[in-house]
């Protein structure tokens, strides 16, 4: 949580528990197995931020240094942390042994969501300023590029994917689907549920779970 600045581990039947506390507010936690990876803003407020990477044995804490502005979210994917950013238009990768990071850079793309499959990661967010421009972008773990690009528009506020598509909700309500390996769109609908802002979406087999804030 940001309050207290603390990572819970539950498990089923039994009590949660307090793995670490982090120094920094967290703004976001990843894991593909262990450890666990949480995004903080540094000073609390977003002009900077680290990963760090945390023990859920022991809650033993190592940091990157400083990612730079408005890190948003993060997903750990092939030995590596992904972290978009919603200023600078890039990517950071930190790599999950030595922490060293390496920047993807994506010019006019104001990144607010980031996931991925086994296959690549996906950022999303929006053009530059303008949040009647969204766009959603392909990047290869392997070599740290962009393969495919989408634009729709709205921003986009959230992004899921399995091995079979993407999703992502743009922050007016509207859902699309993708391909996975080129973005070409497959469907577009909207979840008539009245306003509200996505905050995360999650896959499951055929169904799309949608978290909102109001």
């Amino acid at each position: 949580a940001r309050t207290d600045q603390t990572v819970w581990r539950f498990e089923r039947g039994k009590a949660g528990r307090v793995v670490a506390t982090i120094p920094e507010p967290p703004v976001g936690l990843a894991s593909d197995s262990e450890p666990l990876w949480v995004l903080t803003w540094t000073g609390g407020n977003s002009s900077g931020g680290r990963v760090y990477k945390v023990n859920p044995n022991d809650g033993d804490l190592a940091s990157s240094e400083n990612l730079g502005a408005w890190p948003e979210a993060l997903t750990a994917s092939r030995g590596k942390v992904f972290v978009a950013h919603v200023r600078g238009g890039k990517v950071s990768v930190v790599d999950q042994v030595t922490l060293a990071i390496d920047t993807i850079r994506l010019p006019g793309a104001s990144l607010w969501a980031i996931t991925g499959n086994d296959r690549m990661v996906y950022a999303a967010g929006r053009i530059d300023e303008d949040n009647t421009k969204g766009v959603a972008l392909a990047i290869d773990p392997q070599s740290n590029r962009e393969v495919a690009r989408v634009e729709v528009n709205q921003r986009i506020a959230a992004i899921a994917a399995d091995e079979k598509t993407v999703v992502f909700v743009g922050e007016n309500g509207a859902i699309w689907s993708a391909s996975p390996t080129t973005l070409e769109l497959t469907g577009v609908g909207r979840l008539e549920a009245g306003p509200f802002r996505p905050s995360s979406i999650l896959i499951e087999g055929n169904r799309l779970i949608v978290v909102a804030q109001q």
